[in-house]
This record gives C-alpha cells, structure tokens and sequence, in this order.
C-alpha cells in the first residue's frame, strides 16, 4: 500500500489517501469504541463497498483527505479531513480519528489552541 509524505511529524505522517486504506478505514468506522466521538456516525453501519466508494471520490475530486502513517512502522492508524472549507476567509474545520486503538494515548495527535 503505497503511503507519500506530504506532512511529517515527529511520531506521524499525513499521506494521501490510497484506495487500499478502505479495508481498514471499513474496520474502524463499524468500530462503536472507536466511532462513538464522531456522533450519529457511530451508531450506521457502513459496508466496505460503501467506504470504498467515498474514498475513490475523495480522491478523484481532490477533497482534503488524508491518511495518517505512524513514522516508525508506517503502519495506517488513522484519518482526517478538512471540511467547511472557506478559501476567502483561509478557514476550515478539521476532523481527526485515531482508529488504531494502540496508538491512542500515545501522542500521537496533539491538540493546539489558538
């Protein structure tokens, strides 16, 4: 599964979604333990056919998605998205999720306030 460095931290990386992240993705998103932050979305059950979907959109339309990689095993962990984009004012939310439950706890996303 091919990962690129597009943002380096010192634990993690951001990488461009690959369509091969879904299996995973698939896995955490129909995780209630790992879902229940996100709100409704914890409680749908979403097939892998259908996160297969959305991931081959996100990329072919250029959506803000990104995979997160740890640095030392490179092994997917995580996922993330810009949404409510406003380019005029420079502003949009981000969403952050840590599927890989050894990794939670670890630092791994460090929360920054303005």
């Amino acid at each position: 599964m091919p990962h690129y460095k597009k943002l380096t931290g010192t634990k993690c990386y951001l990488s461009p979604f690959s369509p091969e992240d879904a299996v995973q993705t698939a896995e955490w998103e129909n995780d209630l333990e790992v879902t229940i932050p996100l709100g409704d979305e914890a409680f749908s059950i979403t097939s892998l056919e259908k996160v297969s979907e959305n991931l081959n959109w996100f990329i072919q339309h250029q959506t803000p998605t990104f995979s997160i990689i740890d640095l030392e095993s490179e092994r997917l962990i995580g996922r993330g998205m810009l949404f409510n984009l406003d380019q005029v004012n420079r502003k949009a939310m981000l969403g952050m999720l840590i599927g890989e439950k050894d990794f939670w706890g670890r630092g791994m996303v460090k929360r920054r306030l303005p």
